[in-house]
């Protein structure tokens, strides 16, 4: 073999072990979509066996104590009640888009893969005697047997009043959670209006009038719930869920144009197959079946295993995600939502980086794949040359096109990066609570709630070296009660008290609390 060509491929072949390994072992780093801040109404809709169970969540912006919330039913509901306050936040972090954001395992697979193509191009561009050349693959035969060796180890990833009034009919009162709830049917828009302003909401306006009355219209009825929340501002309290028969699912949506401004909407239909609403984008869909103590997506790598959103699942059902962004005059009519045939569905988004990573990825396996050609094109001085490096330079020119059209039109969305192993969230907590029982400031003795409270306490105690432990890594909210991914969970069987945290599936791990043991 020429000395040049010794050089060069001899060059390439020790550069590639460092390539290819790195810095060692390699957790890809992984993210979740970052929410924008916009007031937000989501709802789980479970539909099976003509009946339907709604559990809805609002978000609130009011300056006012006391916060109201009507909700618009088709018939009079059957059962009325709290629903878990994590559900809706472990669905919207388990079933979301298929992000790509770190390409760094893919990227360091394509460097690899071009510099074995490089040294092989060069033996054939440079070595002329045939008996040279085989001399050249087997050493190059060993190399790749070499590299491919120490590879091995790191492949692998306040009350409201019940009295009636003439066109007004109450149809039950009851306590649900932090809530007050009064079932009404009117006939007459304006005397529900009315009874509403007597019970300290806000007399709608003409707009309002009208939707209240094309309700009433309907023979509608309608749930008032009415709650003091903790402060004025934002706040978004427990859900509540009610069941009441239905033929087919459907959301009430048009009383929320009443607040005047944009809305997000998030829904998750479960049902026995697909949903699709008007307006709404389909994010992921798939069927589930149970595996263990989870339920995993039968297209999809998508897992569920909320503890209270499982006892709704069953072998075989679908779960669909659907989201909108929705002005005013958008919210013209209620939500009626299609069921159709199962379709396993999730959609594909890119983080600014991943967008970045990719671009490279695609250069890099353009170029690469053009590399050989090239070499051989070059060589050659007669037409086929002449004509073979034309076409290489036309190949450049598309990759380049395709390349730019990716970056304008490949869908970016905000990300926020989690733990690759959630475990380590998970044992931060355990340490904070073991910490604090070690201190008294946690006893066995003591309820649930004020467990809860003294964790959170000590969580915001800016004194603390707890800045690690409260955030929620998956929401970038402070860490609070509740089974959803990120948070935590108190929990007794017997005499032991357990913490509970939960991973990105909601799929919840128990540390024991007390009886402390050494």
């Amino acid at each position: 073999m020429p000395r040049p060509a010794t050089l060069i491929v001899t060059g390439l072949l020790l550069a590639l072990p460092a390539v290819a390994m790195g810095n060692g072992v390699y957790f890809p780093q992984k993210v979740v979509t970052s929410q924008p801040a916009i007031l937000l109404q989501r709802a789980l809709i479970v539909h099976r066996g003509g009946v339907e169970t709604l559990i809805v969540e609002s978000s609130f912006d009011t300056s006012s104590k006391s916060v109201g919330w009507v909700l618009p039913l088709p018939v009079a509901p059957t059962k009325f009640e709290p629903a878990d306050p994590g559900m809706l936040t472990a669905l919207e972090i388990a079933i979301g888009p298929r992000i790509v954001h770190d390409l760094f395992l893919e990227i360091r697979s394509i460097l690899i893969a071009l510099v074995i193509m490089l040294a092989y191009g060069t033996v054939m561009v440079t070595v002329k005697k045939r008996s040279d050349r085989w001399t050249a693959y087997i050493a190059f035969a060993m190399v790749i047997l070499v590299v491919s060796s120490c590879l091995l180890p790191s492949m692998g990833s306040a009350g409201l009043s019940g009295g009636s009034r003439a066109g007004l009919e109450v149809l039950a009162t009851q306590r649900v959670g932090r809530y007050d709830v009064t079932i009404l049917k009117s006939g007459d828009a304006a005397v529900l209006s009315s009874w509403l302003a007597d019970n300290g909401f806000a007399q709608p306006d003409a707009a309002g009038q009208g939707i209240i009355g094309d309700y009433v219209r309907r023979k509608w009825c309608f749930a008032v719930a009415k709650l003091v929340p903790d402060a004025a501002g934002k706040a978004t309290p427990h859900p509540l869920r009610v069941e009441f028969p239905a033929d087919r699912p459907i959301f009430p949506m048009e009383l929320t144009a009443i607040a005047g401004s944009a809305t997000r909407v998030e829904l998750f239909v479960l049902a026995h197959g697909s949903a699709a609403a008007d307006k709404f984008h389909v994010v992921a869909s798939d069927g589930y079946t149970r595996v263990g103590s989870w339920y995993a997506g039968r297209s999809t790598d998508l897992q569920i295993a909320q503890p209270a959103m499982m006892e709704l699942m069953w072998d075989g059902c679908v779960l669909t995600r659907l989201t909108a962004t929705l002005t005013p005059a958008e919210m013209n009519r209620d939500v009626e939502i299609a069921v159709g045939q199962p379709r396993a569905h999730r959609d594909l988004r890119f983080s600014g980086v991943g967008r970045r990573s990719l671009v490279v990825l695609i250069l890099l396996a353009g170029f690469g794949t053009l590399t050989l050609p090239a070499m051989y094109f070059l060589r050659r001085k007669d037409a086929v040359g002449h004509v073979g490096r034309r076409i290489v330079g036309l190949m450049c020119l598309l990759v380049l096109a395709g390349t730019g059209v990716f970056w304008v039109a490949a869908p970016i969305v905000p990300v926020r990066v989690v733990p690759a192993m959630s475990f380590v969230h998970a044992a931060g907590m355990r340490m904070v609570c073991r910490i604090l029982a070690v201190d008294s400031k946690l006893s066995p003795s003591m309820s649930d709630r004020e467990i809860a409270d003294a964790i959170d306490a000590a969580l915001r105690d800016d004194k603390a070296d707890l800045a690690a432990y409260r955030t929620n890594p998956y929401t970038g909210q402070p860490v609070r009660c509740e089974r959803s991914a990120g948070n935590y969970f108190i929990c007794r069987q017997g005499e032991t008290v357990w913490l509970c945290t939960y991973d990105r599936s909601s799929r919840e791990t128990r540390w024991e609390l007390f009886p402390l043991r050494p």
